[in-house]
């Protein structure tokens, strides 16, 4: 962990930026690629990505979020900052293991078709190696670049899931066996449409997943502005730059839903055929 003091002012144009004192590359023995970084400013946690000014300098701007949580008006003042790699936020970070997977008789298509938004289940518990392979499933989804921005919540917790119910009228945690909350790294990938787009295709996969393997589930959005948005923060302690974007009820289902048919042509748009 590197540790300095430096000054932090508004400038006279451009963003407000960190210089740091060493050549971070070579502090943190990185060939390549973009540095992400964790630590405290004044006592505050912060993380974020440092950008290269050439022949070994760098720095790390300092947002609007940052500058008021520090105290930073627009006057010089002294700073202390804690400095050392975000390693689970680097290019390729991470482990690639297989595990033992729960087999699937579903075929790809009749699991798209065939899904619905279940909202009741049986008091039935769901295996740990089907929840295993439901999230090995989220790993596989396709992302922007390989960055693999995603990070999954699991929980059973009955006192939980019964807020999140509570929470915004989603009675379907109330019988839910577990659910899983599917987060977006923003240190990882910091451009937002790519992180939301990364994140529900990581979702897209864990629902069909859950339809294979016999389960049911349903996807509730999250808000910032919503009070289960705040709850999960508070709950798991999440870090930050850890946005959570979805959270899926998962269980085996107590009700059974028509398949009907969804194709419709008027909202394709052939060029030529």
């Amino acid at each position: 962990m590197q540790k300095f003091k430096t000054y932090l002012e508004k400038p006279l144009k451009g963003i407000t930026v960190i210089e740091l004192p060493f050549n971070a590359a070579e502090i943190f023995n990185i060939k390549k690629g973009t540095i992400r970084v964790y630590g405290k400013i004044n006592g505050i946690d912060y993380r974020n990505k440092l950008i290269s000014r050439g022949n070994g300098k760098y720095v790390m701007s300092v947002d609007k979020k940052m500058q008021k949580r520090i105290g930073f008006c627009g006057d010089k003042i002294e700073i202390e900052i804690s400095m050392q790699l975000d390693e689970s936020a680097m290019y390729g970070s991470g482990d690639r293991t297989s595990i033992k997977s729960e087999s699937c008789n579903v075929d790809v298509l009749t699991a798209i078709k065939s899904r619905r938004s279940i909202r009741v289940f049986t008091s039935k518990d769901v295996e740990k190696s089907k929840i295993e392979t439901i999230l090995e499933a989220g790993f596989c989804a396709p992302n922007a670049k390989g960055k693999r921005p995603w990070h999954f919540l699991v929980t059973k917790n009955k006192d939980f899931l019964s807020k999140i119910a509570d929470s915004n009228n989603h009675k379907s945690f109330n019988t839910a066996n577990c659910c899983i909350i599917v987060c977006g790294d923003k240190n990882m990938e910091g451009i937002n449409e790519f992180l939301l787009e990364d994140c529900s295709t990581s979702a897209q996969n864990i629902l069909l997943a859950a339809q294979g393997l016999g389960l049911g589930a349903v996807w509730c959005g999250l808000l910032k502005t919503c009070s289960r948005y705040k709850y999960i923060l508070d709950y798991f302690n999440v870090p930050n730059k850890i946005i959570p974007i979805a959270v899926i009820a998962l269980g085996y289902p107590a009700e059974k839903k028509e398949n009907t048919p969804r194709y419709d042509g008027t909202k394709v748009h052939w060029e030529v055929w």
